[in-house]
């Protein structure tokens, strides 16, 4: 008997539970329980208990009935690449049977132990299923894929999942990003071909698009393909998905497939159009390579070779306190010359990160950095908009005389520049969260722009003062940005 089911610490809300028992599990934020019929739904239970990619789910029973393993062993039989960063697998396996929109979960392994990988089925068969994924750099799944040869194998689980699709007539709209794709191509194999069917598949570049061939083939079919990030040569249509929801029929069924923003920035438009919200299905990606997990390979060898930096979370959690403290050693006095040269390291770092990942994308090193860039931003940021805050505030007419006064602007370089990255820190330290990337939608990146106009200004000011130290720094970071953007601009994919 099944006494009780908890969630534990460390949930990455990849829904897996939720579509093999919702009756016990959804996801909001984490997964929590939602049902307490145990009993009923024992063996969906021990499945989703089975299945959780990092073992979070524990259901406590007082019987020792042993309940087998759902996975099995299924063997690649071949592989292709289908961009620079998305390879398709497919894998026999003794029987197999999948519902269009389902997954699997597989079960691998590498020096940090057993851990499980869930990816949406692109085709399948009684004996056979499709899958293509995309390689995350720092990711355990991909870097345990990518290196399977014809002939090896993995465990992998039964197909499951709530996100299928609808036996009707209704018009169908399927809207993907990335491998989001992958499930439309198995539910769009399944729509008769009476059903008016439309796809928008969006992706960064032209480079990145794929199984173009197989959705031309499908008939009474509409493709749209949008890139966000174009490149010159490009001729068809650009930005989001979501600049196109005005191809969505008033009737239509609407199948989503991709990161959790994309999903729920489509979701707002079509509801802002009045799209019934009972005709939209989801399902959203997680980025399965935060799951945490021990490793006993050498630090110098995960972090230089396979993208690793043992500590970057804390690092994160150091930088957010440092941010915090800022205000109080300012209040405290003595501390100003030390939190400038936080402030500038910390800006000069965030902008060497991004430029050095794209150089040199197969030194994951670089990669694996990418999440202290907001960190980095919100210390460097703090330390201006603290000095702002004691240096304007307590005198109110100080700060006016220096905010809204042209000739304080336009007669001193220098007053220029301070005020101008005062400023622009200020906007980037207040929207530095999840809160203003969902208020703001796609204008949050466009803000977050700003960093560059921060660096900049800060820099010239650090220059009048007598700071020469920024000057190399200044250098060198536009050298890189400049050879990045050539490199990402001209350079064709290998």
């Amino acid at each position: 008997m099944i006494k009780s089911v908890e969630v534990k610490p460390g949930c990455i809300a990849c829904k897996t539970c939720q579509g093999i028992c919702p009756q016990v599990f959804r996801v909001e934020g984490t997964s929590q329980v939602i049902g307490y019929d145990f009993e009923k739904y024992r063996q969906a239970l021990l499945r989703a208990e089975k299945m959780c990619p990092v073992n979070v789910i524990k259901v406590d029973r007082d019987d020792t009935e042993e309940t087998g393993d759902i996975f099995a062993h299924v063997t690649l039989t071949q592989y292709a690449d289908l961009t620079p960063d998305v390879r398709e697998f497919c894998f026999s396996t003794a029987w197999f049977s999948a519902l269009p929109g389902q997954y699997v979960s597989l079960r691998m392994r590498d020096g940090a132990g057993e851990f499980k990988r869930s990816y949406s089925i692109v085709e399948s068969s009684e004996n056979s299923f499709k899958l293509c994924i995309k390689i995350v750099p720092d990711g355990r799944g991909g870097r345990v894929l990518s290196r399977l040869s014809v002939g090896d194998q993995v465990m992998a689980s039964p197909a499951v999942g709530g996100f299928v699709l609808r036996d009707t007539p209704l018009p169908k709209v399927f809207i993907a990003t990335g491998t989001g794709l992958a499930p439309m191509i198995a539910m769009l194999s399944a729509t008769p071909n009476t059903v008016p069917k439309t796809v928008i598949f969006g992706v960064r570049r032209e480079e990145d698009l794929f199984y173009l061939d197989t959705l031309r083939s499908y008939s009474n079919i509409r493709i749209v393909t949008t890139l966000s990030s174009p490149r010159g040569t490009w001729l068809g249509q650009k930005w989001r998905v979501t600049e196109y929801l005005d191809l969505v029929p008033p009737d239509a069924e609407v199948y989503l497939c991709g990161s959790p923003d994309m999903v729920e920035s489509v979701r707002e438009g079509l509801r802002a159009r009045g799209h019934s919200e009972s005709l939209v299905s989801a399902e959203e990606y997680v980025d399965q390579s935060l799951a945490p997990a021990s490793d006993e390979r050498s630090w110098f060898h995960r972090a230089w070779f396979d993208g690793e930096v043992p500590g970057i979370r804390p690092m994160q959690y150091a930088l957010f306190s440092a941010s915090a403290a800022v205000p109080i050693l300012w209040y405290l006095g003595g501390f100003t010359p030390m939190l400038w040269d936080w402030s500038w390291y910390a800006v000069t770092l965030l902008m060497l990160i991004r430029p050095l990942a794209d150089l040199f994308p197969r030194v994951m090193f670089f990669r694996s950095l990418l999440p202290l860039r907001q960190g980095l931003g919100i210390l460097s940021a703090s330390v201006v908009a603290t000095n702002a805050w004691f240096a304007y505030i307590p005198n109110a007419s100080d700060f006016l005389s220096t905010y809204f006064s042209v000739s304080h602007w336009a007669f001193s370089n220098r007053a220029f520049f301070a005020h101008g990255a005062e400023l622009a820190g200020f906007v980037l330290l207040i929207t530095s969260n999840e809160m203003s990337r969902k208020l703001l939608g796609p204008w949050w990146k466009r803000i977050q722009r700003l960093s560059y106009v921060y660096f900049f200004f800060a820099g010239v000011y650090l220059l009048y003062i007598g700071k020469t130290i920024v000057f190399p720094s200044m250098v060198l970071v536009a050298i890189l940005w400049l050879a990045a953007h050539l490199k990402n601009r001209f350079t064709s994919p290998s």
